[in-house]
């Protein structure tokens, strides 16, 4: 028979590799492509328009992990000239040459993330000269409420203003450290000076795991009290 002793050392464990196989599991990067005009190969996931309520995300080794994007942009842009760097570091060209667009306001929320901090990169580029129903917008664009730490080319630009040809033709924004709240980050983007927003592809990285102190710590502590009643009794 099981004793209470042997019972909560049980869960201590089975809580303690629970979180390290979640954190493990959740470790990972999801690539997404705004729009089917052009789909990159490997593990990107191009979406249409329509699929914009909890679309459920691959990782890049190919994993579902539950993580899902919803977003209220409304439409596909075929944007044959707006990236202009080519494949470079996490962009593949064919996903930063077309997007999707929409009015005034855009929200893009990633939910079901594990608990800890992510790295995100944004490509928002469009040049307005290449046809497709392209077009220039210029707007500000955040996560969770904050403009970028950095961008690709180490220009002042951090989505303030943020305008899709003199800025995003071959740049990219870049937030670290984000926290995930409730599982979910949001990306915002407000149309300033033009009345449209424009998203291309996203890149969204977990690049810090939580120990499981939390757990241990809890356990531990019932262990010992435990301990203490069974000698005192």
């Amino acid at each position: 028979m099981k004793t209470k002793y042997t019972k909560v050392a049980t869960l201590a464990f089975a809580l303690i590799t629970f979180e390290s196989l979640t954190g493990e599991a959740n470790a990972a990067t999801h690539l997404v492509d705004f729009s089917q005009f052009a789909v990159p190969g490997g593990n990107w996931n191009s979406l249409t328009s329509t699929q914009n309520t909890n679309f459920p995300l691959i990782d890049s080794t190919g994993s579902n992990l539950g993580v899902t994007l919803t977003h209220n942009l409304s439409s596909d842009s075929n944007i044959t000239g707006g990236w202009t760097a080519g494949d470079v570091d996490w962009v593949a060209t064919a996903a930063a040459s077309d997007g999707f667009y929409s009015g005034t306001s855009a929200m893009i929320t990633f939910a079901g993330l594990g608990i800890g901090n992510y790295s995100i990169r944004l490509v928002s580029a469009e040049d307005g000269d290449s046809g497709g129903g392209a077009f220039t917008s210029t707007s500000d664009i955040q996560v969770a409420g904050v403009f970028a730490d950095s961008n690709r080319l180490g220009t002042s630009a951090n989505g303030d203003d943020w305008n899709t040809k003199t800025d995003g033709v071959n740049n990219w924004l870049q937030w670290d450290g984000v926290a995930s709240s409730g599982g979910e980050i949001s990306i915002s983007i407000d149309a300033s000076s033009s009345g449209f927003t424009t998203i291309n592809a996203i890149e969204i990285t977990r690049t810090s795991v939580p120990e499981p102190t939390s757990s241990l710590l809890l356990c531990l502590g019932g262990l010992g009290f435990i301990s203490l009643r069974r000698r005192r009794s």
